[in-house]
C-alpha cells in the first residue's frame, strides 16, 4: 500500500511539473475538433475509422508529458530553487552563517 502511495504521489508530482506544457494537450485538442468537423474528408474519415490511432496518441502523449515531468523534476527544478535561493536575501545571510559556523 505505501509503494503504490509513493508511485501515486511521484506521478502526481511529475504531472504538476509538466503542466506548463498542457497548451500542448488544447493544441491536439485543435486538432480532433478539426479533424471531427472535416469527418466527411478522405483523411477525417481513416482516422475515425482507425479510433485506435487516437487512443494510441493519447496514450503517448500522456506518456511524453509524464517524462517532461520527471526530467524537469529531476534536471531543472532543483537549479531554479538554488538561483531563487540565491536571489532571496534572507537565505544568503542564513547560508553566510552557517558556513561561517563550519568553520
Amino acid at each position: 500500500m505505501k509503494k503504490l502511495l509513493a508511485l501515486l504521489i511521484k506521478a502526481k508530482v511529475d504531472f504538476d511539473r509538466s503542466k506548463a506544457y498542457w497548451g500542448y494537450v488544447q493544441f491536439i485538442m485543435m486538432i480532433y475538433v478539426t479533424l471531427r468537423v472535416s469527418e466527411d474528408t478522405v483523411w477525417g474519415a481513416w482516422i475515425f475509422n482507425h479510433s485506435w490511432v487516437i487512443i494510441l496518441l493519447i496514450v503517448v502523449m500522456l506518456w511524453i508529458m509524464r517524462r517532461i515531468g520527471k526530467f524537469i523534476t529531476k534536471y531543472i527544478y532543483p537549479k531554479e530553487l538554488t538561483e531563487i535561493n540565491k536571489a532571496n536575501p534572507y537565505f544568503m545571510e542564513m547560508y553566510n552563517k552557517i558556513m561561517k559556523m563550519k568553520l
